[in-house]
């Protein structure tokens, strides 16, 4: 409504208004911004392996289990908010398809002091794990992704797979990771075994790389954003007072 003795009244209620949606759209962004690809460790390579030829090695895999994790270390540049994690997997059953390719694994994100660390705990116990999900593993070889929405700030971490913990498949649970992937350089490969002596961890071997595993999510908007809104805001009011 115009004010005859405030003829700036008008401008001024819109200019706040304006300002007002500007803010409010730019915390909604933040919060609900479809997820994009934060990190991958390789280009993907052909989907669709059976699990008779991941079985026959006729293509390259690696197993998922209860007893073996597989996992790769990654670097967030910034403050991210991670939606999902997954990679190029499937489901073999306890002992092949004979008993069910349909399992279920979970997925950890787990923070890392730098690029060398390994996960403080054998079963993931410890507060070092910042969030878990489940992953329905695909009959036939494909991209599977487990969701979560865990905010990370700044750093390093992995992201690990494997059965038996977290309500994932025990009994039927063995998964596989196909290795027919073209690395990045960057890839930095970690597994969990019995096998291993300590925690259990340690640096995956040179020939077993090439997986495919991702990290999708939104980067997390600088506070600095939402402090040029509210100076650009009070530029404005002071413009319409004049």
């Amino acid at each position: 409504m115009y004010d005859a003795a405030f003829p700036n009244s008008t401008r001024l209620f819109n200019a706040l208004k304006s300002a007002t949606l500007c803010l409010v759209a730019l915390a909604t962004f933040s919060d609900r911004a479809p997820a994009v690809l934060l990190y991958e460790t390789s280009i993907l390579g052909p989907t669709g392996i059976t699990a008779q030829q991941f079985l026959n090695q006729e293509v390259p895999g690696t197993s998922i289990s209860s007893d073996v994790f597989q996992a790769a270390r990654f670097y967030l540049p910034q403050a991210s908010r991670v939606a999902a994690i997954g990679g190029h997997v499937i489901g073999l059953g306890a002992n092949g398809p004979a008993n069910g390719p349909r399992v279920t694994i979970f997925g950890a994100i787990v923070a890392l002091d730098d690029e060398t660390d390994f996960p403080d705990s054998f079963d993931l116990s410890t507060p070092d794990v910042k969030g878990v999900t489940l992953i329905d593993l695909p009959e036939n070889s494909d991209v599977a992704f487990g969701s979560l929405d865990v905010p990370l700030q700044q750093g390093w971490y992995a992201m690990v797979f494997g059965t038996g913990l977290f309500g994932s498949d025990k009994s039927l649970g063995i998964g596989g990771a196909a290795r027919n992937n073209l690395d990045h350089a960057h890839a930095n490969y970690i597994f969990r075994s019995g096998n291993v002596p300590g925690t259990g961890w340690s640096n995956q071997y040179t020939t077993f790389r090439n997986h495919y595993f991702a990290v999708q999510g939104d980067i997390i908007p600088e506070p600095g954003a939402c402090a040029l809104l509210s100076c650009l805001l009070a530029v404005l009011v002071i413009r319409v007072r004049r």
